[in-house]
């Protein structure tokens, strides 16, 4: 009976020992990873209003092939980039790269350069490059190591025949975009 009861005991703390330690494993995992995120450096909220324009060409009665560029689907982005270092963003059939060109830790103020791809082919490996624009404004913190960037940027790219590409508004306004912010904030979360 005691033999019984030692192999019991012996076959129960095998299965429960594992157990304890990948409990200890996980929160010191845990640990190190909110440790690793206090070393990171910080992170900035752009927010994106983007209107792509697509090539239509219509054929006239007479026959003659006129090309137009009509407004497309309208995108809402928020990114969210780190302040030293080149970032890219994709999404639908878009590449967006922030680049930081100025930071001044000290006044948070920060000036970052946004170019714009069209991704095209069927793969998706090769990219067009629209154009580009640069957003300066203020640093203002919403979370703990993450801020807004405080800046308003209106730009319209256009081909070489002065047909609008994309139509683009950048940054963040806290009058007009305080809704949009807190939508953002719960998708983040989800």
């Amino acid at each position: 009976m005691q033999k019984l009861f030692f192999q019991f005991i012996t076959v129960y703390l095998s299965f429960a020992l594992p157990t304890v330690a990948l409990a200890t494993a996980t929160s010191e995992g845990v640990l190190n990873k909110f440790k690793k995120a206090e070393r990171q450096p910080a992170q900035v909220r752009i927010l994106l209003n983007m209107q792509p324009h697509a090539k239509v060409i219509i054929k006239s009665p007479s026959g003659k092939a006129i090309e137009t560029h009509k407004p497309e689907k309208k995108y809402y982005q928020t990114l969210r980039a780190r302040v030293n270092v080149v970032n890219h963003f994709y999404f639908s059939n878009w590449h967006v790269e922030t680049v930081p060109v100025s930071w001044k830790r000290e006044l948070r103020k920060l000036t970052m350069r946004l170019n714009f791809y069209r991704v095209r082919g069927s793969a998706g490996n090769l990219e067009e490059r629209v154009g580009s624009t640069e957003l300066a404004g203020v640093l203002v913190e919403s979370e703990p190591g993450i801020y807004n960037l405080i800046a308003r940027k209106h730009a319209t790219f256009r081909n070489i025949s002065g047909q609008t590409l994309l139509s683009l508004e950048a940054g963040f306004d806290p009058e007009s975009d305080r809704s949009r912010l807190k939508v953002a904030k719960a998708q983040e979360k989800k």
